[in-house]
């Protein structure tokens, strides 16, 4: 309604709300305070006992709610058939709807009726909080007392973020109770009406709001992501080798002019494998045998002779792993291991001898050595550099649903191009996996993907970006039924199950049979659908039962019901338009 912005009553989610007047009433003068105790006891007695039957009504229409409306549809739709052929007024009513019959039934039973603001009281207590709420007495509120400061709650997230990239949030996108779902869904073939238009809008701002997203991470290189992600492992590797050398050229210096380096620990490593060889007599591997003498024979050197030494074991091994070296086998190949270890302790050792100052050194080139390099030698990972299907860098870092030791090595192996590539591949395949064949977008499988692979998302997004991405996510799971509605739009055949003696007639005739729902199709549309009812209904789940905060908010939901306020789009509220 006009100037509803301005209402604190209906102020969504963010700031003001220490001073919400929906949960704090305003103070009266004394004079002017009701007696908080009946004037007698019998009349005390009759208030609680009118409280409780409403109550119970409450939870009977709670229980027959979506079946009686589907009910009434059905019986709607025949007595309009049996006019057609009676040739008798269209919406003259033959049969007694099963509402009234259930109505009656109450009334017979002595269950009193709402009555007045009570009305709004038990819709509420049926929809908005699937019938839990107690019903407020319009006669005898409950004193007030100031609630305290209240903190952000989910659904407050969720509407910010819905307001942030444009897409609608309704009243059963956000609340627990599962009743209210099923109204909401009930209410979507009502056409016009109903909640399916505002669904359908919100499909398309969903999809639009994804596709958003996925284009701000665009790298600015036209690359696929594979060879974003290949290319970037090729720089980061340049760089780790072009630290290391300039590190290890320190330490050349520092150890260097010691002399030779000797090598007692490779040796005799050396020496224990060609004994097991020998010892195996014409079943010994040539190829190893041949490997360990060319290692035992070869000349020795300084520090720097012994550290391009390791680098060549290290080659060797790998080349068993392409397949270059095969013919060594896993027994040559262990032992090529174990005297690249002992090369490794015999140059600490020598390090240690020549004093602090070489030794830090040392310390310092192959603590980055190990880190930075060694990882680009492990199998499944150092191929990924050279292959010739940079796929593959890909399809590495997603198996298994995105292994954390996986995403951490691959995180630690890119340069900041070749993430950016990640985390827009990731966002991407999320979209394309969330759009279906028949053009609709599923937000539910957009979330469940960036959920699968949890672990590559929490490690490339950092800081706000990861943030970000969470807040679009959770969004994306709490309007899925957008999704849902999109994959398969409702029909007046979704009824038929709930249909008790109904005829199935399409057409014009089922438009003028649906006619009789309107009133209630368009009082969910309007307090589900627009920013108004949403938050008047999100309060009153915030307010106390039988509060003046409670009994306004009823007041003020049957006023924009009658008035059928809204158009079932959001408006935007005074805060977020600030914020805008």
């Amino acid at each position: 309604m006009p100037g509803w912005e301005d209402d604190p009553v209906v102020s969504p989610a963010g700031a003001g709300w220490q001073n919400d007047p929906i949960t704090e009433a305003p103070k009266e003068q004394p004079s002017a305070r009701r007696p908080l105790l009946p004037a007698s006891i019998g009349q005390a007695g009759r208030e609680v006992g009118r409280a409780a039957a409403l109550t119970a009504r409450t939870a009977a229409n709670t229980i027959a709610g979506v079946p009686l409306m589907a009910a009434d549809f059905g019986v709607a739709l025949r007595n309009v058939g049996e006019n057609v052929v009676a040739g008798r007024p269209l919406l003259q009513k033959t049969r007694e709807l099963p509402s009234e019959m259930f109505r009656r039934g109450l009334n017979e039973a002595g269950v009193p009726e709402h009555e007045g603001t009570e009305r709004v009281s038990d819709f509420v207590g049926q929809v908005a909080l699937g019938g839990r709420l107690p019903v407020p007495s319009v006669r005898n509120p409950a004193p007030r007392v100031a609630p305290p400061v209240r903190t952000p709650t989910r659904a407050d997230a969720v509407i910010r973020e819905g307001e942030r990239h444009g897409v609608p949030v309704f009243f059963d996108d956000v609340t627990d109770s599962a009743v209210a779902r099923r109204v909401g869904v009930a209410a979507e073939p009502l056409g016009p009406i109903g909640t399916g238009s505002g669904r359908a809008r919100q499909a398309t701002a969903a999809r639009d709001a994804a596709q958003r997203v996925t284009q701000s991470l665009l790298p600015s290189t036209g690359d696929d992501v594979p060879e974003l992600v290949q290319k970037g492992l090729q720089t980061k590797l340049k760089q780790f080798r072009e630290s290391a050398s300039r590190l290890y050229d320190r330490v050349g210096a520092e150890l260097d002019p010691a002399g030779n380096m000797p090598t007692p620990g490779m040796q005799a490593v050396i020496k224990s494998e060609l004994q097991a060889q020998a010892a195996r007599g014409t079943l010994a591997k040539p190829d190893v045998v041949a490997l360990l003498n060319k290692y035992q024979q070869s000349p020795g050197g300084n520090f720097t002779a012994m550290r391009q030494m390791r680098s060549d074991i290290a080659d060797d091994i790998a080349e068993y792993y392409t397949g270059a070296n095969a013919a060594i086998g896993e027994k040559g190949v262990r032992a090529l291991q174990s005297m690249k270890d002992a090369l490794e302790k015999d140059m600490g050792a020598f390090a240690r001898q020549t004093g602090d100052r070489g030794y830090n050194a040392w310390r310092m080139a192959d603590g980055f050595y190990r880190t930075n390099i060694v990882p680009f030698r492990e199998a499944g990972f150092r191929d990924l550099v050279k292959t010739a299907e940079p796929e593959k860098a890909w399809r590495y870092l997603l198996a298994h649903g995105g292994l954390r030791s996986r995403a951490d090595r691959m995180y630690r192996s890119l340069d900041e191009n070749g993430r950016g590539a990640v985390r827009y591949g990731m966002v991407k395949d999320a979209l394309d996996n969330a759009s279906n064949p028949n053009g609709s977008f599923s937000p539910a499988k957009f979330a469940k993907f960036l959920e699968d692979h949890e672990n590559t998302v929490n490690t490339f997004f950092k800081g706000r970006e990861l943030v970000e991405i969470k807040g679009f996510q959770n969004l994306m799971r709490h309007v899925e039924r957008a999704g849902q509605f999109a994959e398969n739009p409702p029909t007046g055949q979704r009824l038929i199950p709930y249909l008790m003696g109904g005829a199935a007639v399409t057409g014009p005739i089922a438009a003028k049979a649906m006619a009789g729902a309107a009133v209630t199709g368009l009082s969910v549309r309007v307090l589900f659908q627009t920013a108004t009812g949403r938050n008047l209904l999100l309060a009153m789940g915030r307010a106390k039962p039988g509060s003046q905060a409670s009994e306004r908010l009823a007041r003020r939901m049957q006023a924009i019901i009658v008035a059928g306020d809204g158009t079932g789009s959001q408006e935007p509220d005074r805060e977020s338009a600030q914020r805008q």
